[in-house]
């Protein structure tokens, strides 16, 4: 959660439910994935909406479970 609250997430946990709400503007734009692959994907989703580039620390975590999703993620954006 810490790294998405970097990127202006604000983030409710209750019982079995997390609530991601966006936040004016991020902290920072340079976060790390702590090298999970679930964190990776989750904060370059995440960083789509956001106004500048993210640089998240350690993205190739991704290849653990998900090679391509880079790719897949580009050509979404396109």
């Amino acid at each position: 959660m810490e790294e998405f609250e970097k990127l202006g997430a604000r983030i409710i946990n209750e019982d079995d439910t997390m609530v991601i709400y966006p936040r004016k503007e991020p902290v920072t734009y340079q976060v790390s994935s702590r090298q999970d692959h679930r964190i990776a994907m989750g904060c370059a989703i995440f960083a789509l909406g956001l106004s500048s580039e993210a640089e998240i620390a350690d993205a190739e975590s991704v290849s653990k479970s998900f090679p391509q999703f880079y790719t897949y993620l580009e050509q979404l954006t396109v």
